[in-house]
């Protein structure tokens, strides 16, 4: 019997499923990630045939359902005007370099968190021609304040809280 590590099944049950057509799987059907070893067995994810996702749950209630913590990437910009980028989640601005958000239009929902951990002001600014920030070109942020701005996928980023 030919072993297959964990890691390689996990890549072919995904590549797998990019080939699936909605509505591939009969109602009540699920695939279940988890292990067997050491015994007993640890459920990792679910993916119902709803499309709802469960980390560390069997039965997600939304299209993302995490029984856990999360991680997301904190980046500290190295240079001025920094553009934020898809990767990017929190910002904290130590060094005082002014940044610019990405244009709105092609992130629908994205979401970012900027803090000014400078002494001094920095400026958030847009790149895309039209973009507004809460209907400004730009938003200043004193030392130590925050926003998350949220993209509407049109032309405009809006701040959901300061």
């Amino acid at each position: 019997m030919k072993r297959i590590r964990p890691a390689k099944i996990i890549f072919l049950l995904l590549n797998s499923l990019m080939l699936l057509a909605p509505g591939a799987f009969c109602a009540k059907e699920s695939l279940v990630i988890e292990t067997y070893l050491p015994a007993p067995s640890t459920e990792f994810s679910q993916l119902i045939t709803d499309g709802n996702l469960g980390i560390g749950t069997a039965n997600p209630a939304s299209k993302l359902d995490i029984n856990g913590s999360f991680a997301v990437p904190v980046t500290v910009p190295d240079i001025n005007g920094y553009v934020l980028k898809d990767t990017d989640c929190v910002i904290l601005d130590a060094p005082g370099y002014d940044l610019s958000l990405p244009a709105a239009s092609s992130r629908k929902g994205r979401r970012y968190i900027v803090k000014n951990n400078s002494a001094g002001n920095i400026t958030v600014q847009i790149t895309a021609v039209g973009d507004t920030i809460d209907g400004a070109g730009s938003k200043t942020l004193t030392a130590g304040q925050k926003i998350q701005t949220v993209s509407d996928g049109v032309n405009s980023w809006l701040i959901i809280s300061d």
